[in-house]
């Protein structure tokens, strides 16, 4: 979003949609890209061409999609323990969903439509994250109150964290 006071703004697709009548007040004018994010490669670290860049395999292992996947899955597990522990959602249900964040598979590649129409991962996630905990009760309060970018954000620091921690 080019701003009519000048500079930008840079949104997810979600948000951007959410927020679309509001923008467009305050834009000049709005560039939607969503259809790069079916250009984009895959990632280097599921190259085998590229992951050796990262210095090992076990480097490399920390930037596939599925230690993607997973990193967030324990951020958003971590996240519902602390708010049950602040009592900012019921502690049963935080119990549940910070064990369940370890147990759930959630395959990358089931994620990728919904990115594609969002440009971050992170809401079909949640959603999968949901639907595989097989208990509503309890997976209605994963997420509670966190951003997309909060959760990207914290699982590339759990993986850059365990980057230095090898080299």
């Amino acid at each position: 979003v080019e701003l009519q006071s000048g500079g930008e703004l840079l949104f997810c697709a979600h948000h951007a949609r959410e927020h679309g009548d509001k923008l467009r007040e305050v834009a000049a004018a709005v560039h939607d890209e969503t259809h790069k994010l079916g250009e984009t490669p895959a990632a280097p670290a599921d190259s085998p061409l590229y992951a050796r860049l990262f210095g090992d395999e076990d480097s490399a292992r920390l930037f596939t999609d599925s230690a993607e996947v997973r990193a967030m899955l324990l951020v958003e597990g971590a996240l519902a323990k602390v708010q049950g522990a602040l009592g900012l959602i019921p502690a049963e249900s935080a119990a549940f969903l910070h064990r369940a964040s370890f147990e759930v598979q959630i395959d990358p590649s089931a994620l990728a439509v919904e990115t594609a129409t969002n440009g971050v991962p992170v809401p079909a996630l949640v959603t999968a994250f949901r639907a595989a905990c097989n208990a509503p009760d309890h997976a209605a309060f994963a997420h509670w109150g966190a951003t997309s970018q909060d959760i990207m954000d914290s699982a590339l620091a759990l993986r850059l964290k365990r980057l230095l921690e090898l080299w």
